[in-house]
């Protein structure tokens, strides 16, 4: 449950970490206006994002991180599942302002909305946010751009998001606790505007799952 709450504040804030690298150089002015201005224009012929995933979780009290792998599904700006595939198989299903999280074969689901986790209830996805509504920082990289607020933070939590310096698209999101631990998500093999299976859009619960409706 600690790592489903990540996963959604962390989908209600594009970027909030004030982590800086030696070899990052900060894109500020009319520079970062116009980069904003071309992820927004990106974002306007994309109808879909299919891809796959891995998620790292290093926890100070582990010996090793654990590894997680999916695919990744989203309809901006509605739409986002993310189906976790090894070592345990679960989904998180994000639906406008409803997030679905359930283990596989369990006889529970969590059910949150994420007009009651913060104040306005951002949209809750990765890649359909609004980047005239970013105030953050803006960092470019070898590979790509990084998004970070130094001011803000989700529960004490250090968040950042690099996207690809030439498709634009989120390339991983990194997540660090007050304690220490590290969530490193890397996105993989993103194909736009292709066609995203029924069984998906339209994923429901088996027969007989009880609903916990969090913080409700």
């Amino acid at each position: 449950m600690k790592y489903f709450m990540s996963w959604v504040l962390a989908l209600l804030v594009l970027s909030q970490a004030p982590v800086v690298l030696a070899a990052e150089r900060q894109i500020d002015g009319a520079e970062a206006e116009a980069l904003l201005l071309r992820i927004k224009e990106s974002q306007v012929t994309i109808t879909t994002i299919i891809g796959s995933f891995s998620e790292e979780r290093m926890i100070k009290t582990m010996p090793v991180p654990l590894i997680f792998t999916g695919k990744v599904y989203a309809r901006p700006p509605e739409f986002l599942f993310l189906s976790y595939e090894e070592p345990i198989q679960h989904i998180m299903k994000v639906t406008g302002d409803t997030v679905l999280f359930y283990v596989v074969d369990s006889a529970t689901a969590d059910q949150i909305n994420l007009q009651n986790v913060a104040e306005g209830g951002a949209p809750p996805n990765l890649f359909g946010w609004d980047p005239s509504d970013f105030k953050g920082k803006i960092l470019e990289t070898a590979t790509g751009y990084m998004l970070y607020n130094p001011e803000v933070k989700a529960g004490g939590r250090e968040i950042r998001i690099t996207l690809d310096k030439e498709t634009l698209m989120v390339q991983a999101l990194i997540m660090q606790e007050p304690g220490g631990d590290v969530t490193k998500i890397i996105m993989k093999d993103l194909q736009v505007n292709g066609e995203i299976p029924d069984a998906i859009l339209n994923y429901t619960l088996p027969d007989g799952v009880n609903i916990n409706k969090m913080g409700q």
